[in-house]
């Protein structure tokens, strides 16, 4: 049974049992009760709604780092393979040469880091 059942169950028992009739303060009691469980409901459905958001916004920032660190393997590569892109390069005051594409990217990481500083 779903909570929105439990709570329609509660509200018609309020309306018809005849306890209340006696006692206007419990008919109060569990009226109250139920707002303050509705109100409860009403939250955690909010909640549910900010959490699932926040999952699509990680989601999205995941697949930028992805495409972030593609693009820079990529890069790293032309710097190593690409003799024609050394040479293009070559009239720059200075160039160094790679042997790897790791020691590529560590050599732009440290001048990234170094800029920062």
């Amino acid at each position: 049974m779903s909570i929105d059942e439990h709570i329609k169950n509660l509200e018609e028992y309020c309306e018809v049992d005849n306890l209340f009739e006696k006692d206007g303060d419990f008919k109060e009691f569990c009226d109250n009760h139920i707002e303050d469980i509705k109100a409860v409901i009403e939250e955690l459905k909010n909640t549910q709604s900010d959490l699932y958001e926040a999952n699509h916004r990680i989601t999205d920032l995941l697949l930028i780092l992805g495409d972030r660190d593609r693009i820079i393997d990529l890069m790293a590569d032309d710097l190593v393979d690409d003799e024609k892109y050394i040479d293009d390069l070559a009239d720059f005051e200075y160039f160094p040469e790679y042997k790897t594409k790791e020691e590529a990217i560590k050599y732009y990481e440290k001048e990234i880091k170094n800029e920062k500083d």
